[in-house]
């Protein structure tokens, strides 16, 4: 007994501690649980793998074990009841050979016969379970290793299968020419640029490491295996898989077709400018282009979606002005005037001009014949500034704002020079000190000064010209003025052919023709005369008596005029100033103009001349702007710049 006494007391101890043990556990039991690996979404390759390792793995079927229709029921509190069921502690003897089997055994198929798991169908009792199990899917095939499978990289797997079957590999010397090809239809991928580096010799791993090191900075292996697969898969199959990440993004627009695309453009071309609307654009999509081609949407086009292929199509929202700026630069009488008259007058000046060169602007002096005299290039410009101009940006906190005045204030109107040897034309004395100034400022208006005419102009000259013997006794002045109406007016003794009396005596005027043509009357005929042509201006015989020279811009060139770009520096800093009257507003204006440095006008004198030399070089103005943009700091665009545009032109063509 007593023997029985410690053992039954040895039992209680042991069943308190395991009592113990258990509602420990049962105080940190997780409310969820973390979702393990989903073999079913991995590729092709991994799957395999999984395969191999459960190889070895034998069946429940082998160890006894049978299959049923039949699921195990769980009993669970009443609703009514708050306490947990009671189990017992009691001993449970449990009989596996009377117990009913809960898994009924299917009969055997050939799949098991040869040693294979069997294929299992999964089916849902009801319509939708806890996990979201709808009846559309109620069953859902696996594959031999109980896999469901993934689409989303059989492009891998189909290229691996026609490795296998020894399909044909091109080289990469006989998919230049496509390659180049997708290029210029805008094939997005790093390919050109694998391809042109396994041409020069590298292999296809040093070509992905170089790509990886191009994108990535040295990493990214797994970017350098996929770009090896991508250059597989072209080699064989002649194109790239069709991208599906990035979902609804990537996804095959309509717009892409280019039926539609020309359809599309030509009712847009066909509409009065200025009043195309997205409203109706999608109203013509879907009632007339769309139908027109044979095209089936799914469900017409929204409003939005027009909105977004007017963008694509290069219509934009823009804000409407009252003066418009016509560009044109591609006249045939600008152009004509710019190659013939206006470049190669300057390019004979410009070898008698200070050049600075590089970024830290070197002084270069030119190299002189005997007998030449030393240029410098005068540019001339007017410009206003508004007593009320404030920025138009500002950052502020939200429900914050900024009452400006409505009104743009009085007009500081002002006509200046500039010249790469001293930045503005002033005269300076040993000292430093400014003794003339060649800028003059007026303030027109109701109450103010006259407006600036032609008189006033050739008075500021007059002026200028003297400063300028003064400052520079030994050199010739180039005065440079833009294409205007005051710059070209005409002495009063000039000849004017529709200005003249039909007959000796008389003061009746020629009439002017009420259209135009090239021969419809006398006095068309005797304007085109040389006598007439060739008259020059009060301006320009003003300063050519004077021992100097003049020429104008071509029109619509401002990027030739640098003194365009110091109004532009001016502007910007006498916007951030706040100007509470108009004395400040003055004073303020002077100072922005005497204060952009010396060294920020050269390099905006150094620009023109960069367009310069790129419109001699038979450049566009936007591949004179890209040539310039190459070429910071230089006198001019090197021949390297025009090498990149033309691989640009060819790459394009």
């Amino acid at each position: 007994m007593d023997y029985m006494g410690s053992w039954l007391e040895a039992l209680a101890v042991n069943a308190a501690k395991c009592a113990a043990q258990c509602k420990q556990k049962s105080v940190g039991h997780p409310k969820e649980y973390k979702k393990g690996p989903d073999v079913r979404s991995k590729s092709e390759h991994t799957k395999q793998q999984y395969k191999k390792l459960l190889a070895d793995q034998k069946s429940l079927s082998d160890l006894g074990f049978t299959f049923s229709s039949q699921q195990s029921q769980v009993l669970l509190p009443s609703q009514d009841s708050n306490t947990l069921p009671v189990i017992s502690a009691a001993p449970i003897m449990v009989n596996y050979e009377a117990m009913e089997p809960l898994i009924s055994s299917p009969p055997p198929s050939s799949a098991e016969e040869l040693g294979e798991p069997p294929s299992i169908t999964v089916s849902c009792t009801n319509t939708q379970d806890s996990s979201g199990c709808h009846s559309d899917d109620a069953s859902m095939p696996l594959n031999a290793g109980g896999l469901v499978e993934d689409a989303e990289d059989a492009w891998e797997d189909v290229l691996e299968e026609q490795e296998r079957g020894g399909v044909k590999i091109r080289g990469w010397d006989e998919l230049w020419e496509q390659v180049k090809d997708d290029l210029v239809r805008g094939m997005k991928t790093n390919l050109p640029f694998f391809a042109t580096l396994h041409l020069k010799g590298l292999g296809c791993i040093e070509a992905s490491l170089e790509i990886a090191h191009q994108w990535h900075g040295g990493k990214g292996k797994h970017f350098a295996q996929k770009v090896r697969a991508l250059a597989c898969c072209y080699q064989v199959f002649k194109q790239l898989p069709v991208e599906k990440c990035g979902g609804q993004a990537n996804a095959l627009s309509p717009l892409k077709d280019e039926q539609l695309q020309l359809a599309a453009c030509q009712w847009l071309m066909l509409q009065e400018v200025g009043q195309v609307t997205p409203q109706q654009f999608q109203h013509a999509l879907n009632k007339m282009i769309i139908p027109s081609l044979g095209i089936v949407l799914v469900r017409p086009l929204c409003e939005w979606m027009a909105w977004r292929w007017l963008l694509k199509l290069g219509w934009q929202q823009t804000r409407l002005q009252k003066g418009v700026y016509m560009d044109g630069h591609k006249c045939d009488d600008v152009k004509k005037y710019r190659q013939e008259v206006f470049l190669p007058a300057m390019a004979a000046f410009e070898h008698c001009m200070v050049h600075f060169e590089g970024s830290e602007l070197l002084h270069v002096d030119p190299q002189l014949a005997p007998g030449e005299w030393k240029v410098i290039a005068i540019f001339h410009d007017e410009c206003c500034f508004h007593g009320n101009d404030y920025r138009t940006h500002a950052y502020l906190l939200p429900g914050q704002q900024i009452l400006q005045q409505k009104g743009r204030g009085c007009i500081i109107h002002v006509s200046g020079f500039i010249n790469v040897e001293d930045s503005q034309l002033v005269h300076c004395d040993e000292s430093g000190n400014i003794v003339a100034d060649a800028r003059e400022i007026i303030y027109p208006g109701a109450n103010g000064d006259a407006w600036w005419n032609t008189e006033q102009l050739l008075k500021q000259v007059k002026c200028a010209i003297q400063i300028f013997k003064a400052a520079h006794p030994h050199c010739i002045a180039l005065f440079i003025f833009d294409q205007s109406s005051a710059h070209a007016s005409l002495p009063p003794d000039a000849l004017k052919a529709f200005k003249m009396n039909k007959s000796n005596g008389g003061k009746q005027w020629n009439p002017i023709c009420p259209w135009e043509n090239q021969d419809c009357c006398m006095a068309c005929l005797l304007s085109k005369q040389d006598d007439f042509t060739d008259q020059p201006s009060m301006l320009e015989a003003l300063i050519k008596d004077a021992g100097h020279e003049c020429i104008f811009l071509p029109k619509f060139h401002h990027e030739l005029n640098p003194i365009e770009m110091y109004w532009g520096w001016c502007k910007y800093h006498y916007h951030e100033i706040k100007k509470s009257t108009f004395e400040e507003a003055k004073r303020c204006a002077v100072q922005q103009l005497d204060a952009c440095p010396t060294e920020v006008i050269c390099r905006f004198i150094n620009r023109s001349w960069q367009f310069m030399s790129a419109y001699r070089m038979g450049l566009t103005w936007k591949a004179a702007e890209w040539a310039v943009k190459k070429q910071k700091g230089h006198h001019q665009v090197s021949h390297s710049a025009m090498m990149s545009i033309e691989a640009v032109l060819n790459a394009a063509s």
